[in-house]
């Protein structure tokens, strides 16, 4: 019997992603994941109705999700929530959550990002206690961080972790 405690990652159903969907992994040096807020990941996903990621935890990260168009629901602290177009929420990875594509919507075109760091949980977890949708376009910002992150110095680290903020 697996205890929720163990639960990591699930496999993305990559077939129910549209074609022009994409995800870039990256790897900081130890210098930066000890001093700085990093992105581990992100990507754009324009989602069919099939999309689910479905119980992960223990990820240790922090996930912003920011629905661009159509909505997807999420699943985090024991409550469903919509994000429909232009908004944005941030999820602790540790804790167990879902997310996938809201069955009325047809397609979710959002853009996701974790990101982890030594200086940030106080921080965060005033913003994650709220557990408010916020209602904002972040598009531009998930650009800079990508071109931030893609030449990894302490730099441009330091320059995503602002967008980020």
């Amino acid at each position: 019997m697996i205890k929720e405690e163990l639960i990591l990652r699930t496999i993305v159903p990559y077939s129910s992603l549209k074609a022009n969907s994409w995800a870039y992994d990256f790897t900081p040096s130890l210098e930066i994941r000890q001093k700085y807020m990093y992105v581990q990941c992100m990507g754009h996903y324009i989602a069919t109705p099939n999309y689910r990621v479905i119980r992960r935890s223990n990820i240790h990260s922090y996930l912003l999700l920011y629905t661009r168009s159509g909505a997807g629901i999420v699943e985090y602290k024991e409550k469903k929530i919509v994000l429909d177009k232009e908004s944005a929420i941030l999820i602790d990875c540790d804790l167990i959550h879902s997310y996938y594509c809201a069955p009325q919507s047809g397609e979710w075109d959002f853009y996701w990002i974790h990101f982890s760091g030594t200086c940030i949980n106080g921080y965060l977890q005033e913003i994650i206690n709220s557990l408010t949708p916020v209602n904002i376009d972040l598009s531009n910002v998930f650009h800079q961080i990508y071109n931030y992150s893609r030449e990894y110095n302490n730099i441009n680290i330091i320059r995503a972790s602002t967008a980020i903020i």
